[in-house]
């Protein structure tokens, strides 16, 4: 395929104040620990996008060693950029671990914030999330680990005191455990992390972290990547990393987008979509189907460079996009990189962005927009001029990418005179070197907080709020006190056996081993407190069968009111038909009242 990327020098410069690409007030960032050798400081690109001067005040929460001044202030003009170097010392140590290692952006008016974590040729970015839309519910994107001493990792910051963040694992390929504060912990289990403000906590572990699920009591910041890696080939490795959107910023809808491709060997990208919920059907490009059963399940998808697709899915997830290394040594531009897509739901009319001044790097800007509007969109002024292609899956929608030529260190504007909204990603790279990230993020407003509902064995939801589906053992049991049935009750969250349907009663044998009563041989009785519907006295009766067809269930004493699972009715034995006056128990079964 040939490539069409259209180079746009800026030399028009059409400046209007927008909300747009996460602009904020307050930031707090983290840097997650980097393999890459040597001791090369992380860089901060600060953009104003409003249309008057303001002041920048940057506080570190940092450890003895660290070089800089405990606070920076500066004051940018209308459309001016600063660029900055932050000392090694306030990256993350190797490990499992809480430091105090974090940094505050102050401003008067609002900004944009992205953060370069470059580790020698080792490194990615991210947009930062201002502090009003921190989260409390995400899951984690990662990868498999390639390479001798590299890892998944996952990194929380605290904005407040006393904030408990809980970390489910996801379920390891292999017998793999990770150690904290004396403790290991193994596929599946709950990491507990008590955090003060402006700490910061990593888990780090050789295996793919991918799915993990993170709550937090309080708003926190939260990041998530591999320290080192290869993806799909083994020419190129690097760090990934992106910020983790909050639950309540993902969707249903989304497109993939090509990672740039220069040169004539274009390579697959890859793209790993995540489930926010239990029973979750994604299509892609209209015609492939897959279903992910649990939260926190992953597909990996590989398409072909300048190829697109649509991504529908029934329930929230996260999409992500993953350059991949090449695999040929002679055509080596770009590496690895880790960029969270955004949902079509989230498009835009109007971006505001910079980019890290790296001379040998070259920058892109790819869009997602309706056909119908592609040839009126505006890039600082200028007509933004590239070929489009098509979606597969959803084709009232084009994409398009231009390289801009950072002539000049200013900020730049893509926006539609017509107010029509779409999407925009910045993506950039030299030799075996790459970054990537979304011009802005979905937000909406923050979730409902849960509530607890009445259960039923293996409904998929979080019934009694505890951050878990379906975990616990329902069933019923016969003791002293009595038949006991768990469900509807609000502050349990059942689980079912197999083959267990909605019309089943499940029953509990020794040492709570689960079976349904319809394929035991000890039927027990629900408590549903029902009241007999009959013609007769049942005190004429001084003892009663209970039968459901053939099945005797429980002999009574004193018959009056009993507990049943059915519509019950009460006769004696001469009247053992359904037919006339004698109420239908509702399901199709002969229920029987009979006299001993």
């Amino acid at each position: 395929m040939e490539c069409h990327v259209q180079v746009v020098f800026l030399c028009l410069v059409f400046f209007i104040p927008a909300v747009c690409s996460n602009p904020g007030k307050e930031f707090l960032l983290a840097f997650p620990q980097n393999l890459g050798s040597g001791t090369h400081d992380m860089d901060i690109l600060i953009t104003s996008v409003v249309d008057s001067n303001l002041t920048v005040i940057l506080t570190f929460n940092a450890p003895p060693d660290f070089a800089e001044p405990s606070s920076v202030q500066f004051t940018l003009s209308p459309k001016e950029r600063y660029e900055m170097k932050v000392s090694n010392t306030l990256r993350m140590s190797v490990g499992n671990l809480k430091e105090n290692k974090s940094m505050t952006i102050w401003s008067s008016e609002d900004i944009i914030v992205q953060v370069f974590n470059k580790h020698n040729s080792n490194g990615d970015a991210y947009l930062a999330l201002p502090v009003d839309i921190f989260g409390t519910e995400f899951y984690s994107v990662n990868y498999e680990v390639t390479m001798d001493g590299s890892a998944s990792y996952l990194v929380v910051v605290a904005w407040e005191d006393d904030t408990t963040v809980t970390i489910r694992l996801p379920i390891f390929q292999s017998d793999i455990e990770l150690h904290f504060e004396g403790r290991y912990y193994g596929s599946g289990e709950t990491v507990t992390i008590q955090l003060s403000a402006k700490e910061v906590f990593q888990l780090q572990i050789s295996a793919d972290l991918t799915g993990s699920h993170i709550t937090s009591n309080r708003p926190v910041f939260t990041i998530s990547g591999q320290n080192r890696t290869t993806v799909l080939h083994k020419t190129c490795k690097s760090h990934m990393m992106d910020v983790l959107p909050p639950l309540g910023s993902v969707s249903t809808e989304y497109v993939t987008v090509s990672y740039p491709d220069i040169g004539a060997f274009y390579r697959d990208d890859m793209y790993r979509i995540i489930s926010t919920s239990v029973n979750t059907t994604v299509t892609i490009g209209g015609t492939q189907t897959i279903t992910l059963d649990r939260d926190g399940d992953f597909y990996d998808l590989f398409v072909s460079a300048f190829v697109y697709n649509f991504v529908h899915a029934s329930k929230p997830i996260y999409v992500t996009q993953m350059s991949s290394s090449y695999f040929n040594h002679s055509a080596r531009f770009g590496d690895p990189s880790l960029m969270i897509l955004t949902p079509l739901q989230a498009k835009r009319s109007s971006y505001i962005f910079s980019s890290m001044k790296y001379t040998t790097y070259r920058v892109f800007i790819t869009i997602v927009i309706d056909e119908s509007s592609s040839t009126t969109l505006h890039l600082d002024g200028a007509p933004f001029t590239t070929q489009w292609y098509p979606v597969t899956g959803k084709p009232s929608l084009v994409v398009g990418m231009v390289e801009i030529n950072q002539i000049d260190l200013v900020s730049h504007h893509i926006h539609h005179p017509d107010g029509v909204a779409f999407l925009a990603y910045l993506q950039a790279g030299e030799t075996c070197e790459a970054y990537a990230l979304p011009l802005g993020y979905y937000v909406t407003s923050s979730p409902k907080p849960c509530e607890e509902s009445s259960t039923s064995p293996g409904d998929g939801l979080d019934n009694n709020c505890n951050g878990e589906v379906d975990e616990e053992v329902c069933c019923i049991r016969n003791g002293e006190s009595g038949m006991i049935y768990y469900n509807d009750v609000k502050n349990r969250d059942c689980l079912a056996p197999a083959g267990y349907t909605t019309s089943d009663i499940i029953c509990c044998g020794e040492n709570n081993q689960q079976y349904l009563c319809r394929d035991g041989t000890q039927n027990q009785v629900p408590q549903t407190n029902t009241t007999l519907e009959n013609n007769f006295f049942p005190s004429l009766f001084s003892e009663m069968v209970l039968e459901a067809g053939s099945n005797p269930i429980e002999t009574i004493k004193h018959p009056g009111e009993i507990d049943t699972m059915l519509k019950t009715v009460l006769y004696p034995k001469d009247f053992d038909s359904v037919s006339g006056w004698i109420p239908d128990v509702g399901d199709g079964s002969v229920l029987k009242m009979m006299l001993i």
